[in-house]
């Protein structure tokens, strides 16, 4: 796979300080705006959807964010809001929904851990409002981590239009060559509990990320995240590819 040799630009499951602290500070503000593209041979560039994300630092410990792109919820996809090239499966419209998530950054340290929770609008039409809760979890050595991400996702309405419950478990094994450079392999597994037997799907994906620009106080961040939606799995394809590329900006707000 040609795009597979793309130069080193992604990386992150989640907003995290160099001190190990899975959150911003108090004023501190995360934004980034993620192209997806499907890159998949019959049907290049549709769907194609730029999703932007952002974090803020609201009270010690405590970070909330709005977010639109599949890269902020875990997984390997395409077609998130919002979409600027559109197909007949799911991204038919320019918004398809969004979310808010909150993060308690419970520990810090080698073994980060903080508990969250996201309200989801998974689609407007029909409306699939979700809540997942979960936790992100970093252990860190040296230049190396893992990073998990795990969560439940609860159907609120139209269980019986696509909204059913599901798990989410993504995985980052992660290195630091260098200072400002990280690299990952993402894989995991996610399914819906009523066909979990037969429908679950395991992605798995290459991810780099890049400190493009740093100052005291901020930094501009750009990331590259290629793979395949379900390379493993009872219904595994290879053909199913999405690429993810974006920007993202961190800094003092107040």
């Amino acid at each position: 796979m040609r795009l597979f040799v793309v130069g080193a630009v992604t990386l992150v499951a989640g907003t995290a300080r160099g001190d190990g602290e899975l959150g911003l500070a108090v004023g501190e503000l995360e934004a980034r705006l993620v192209l997806e593209r499907n890159i998949t041979l019959r049907s290049q560039g549709r769907p194609t959807a730029l999703a932007p994300d952002a974090w803020v630092g609201v009270a010690p410990r405590w970070t909330v964010g709005l977010v639109h792109s599949n890269v902020a919820l875990g997984l390997v996809d395409t077609g998130a809001s919002l979409c600027v090239k559109q197909d007949d499966y799911g991204c038919d419209r320019t918004y398809r929904g969004s979310g808010v998530d909150v993060r308690w950054s419970w520990r810090s340290g080698v073994l980060a851990v903080a508990p969250r929770g996201r309200l989801l609008a998974r689609d407007v039409e029909p409306w699939k409002p979700a809540l997942a809760l979960g936790a992100l979890v970093r252990w860190t050595r040296g230049p190396f981590s893992i990073t998990g991400d795990p969560y439940l996702r609860f159907g609120l309405g139209n269980r019986d239009q696509g909204n059913r419950d599901a798990f989410v478990i993504p995985v980052w094994f992660a290195v630091q060559p260098i200072e400002r450079w990280r690299l990952a392999l993402h894989t995991g597994v996610d399914g819906e509990f009523a066909t979990w037997s037969d429908g679950w799907h395991g992605p798995f994906a290459i991810a780099t990320a890049l400190d493009a620009a740093r100052k005291p106080g901020w930094k501009i961040e750009v990331g590259l995240e290629i793979g395949f939606h379900s390379l493993l799995g009872p219904q595994n394809s290879y053909k199913e590819r999405a690429l993810s590329m974006w920007v993202g900006w961190r800094g003092q707000a107040w």
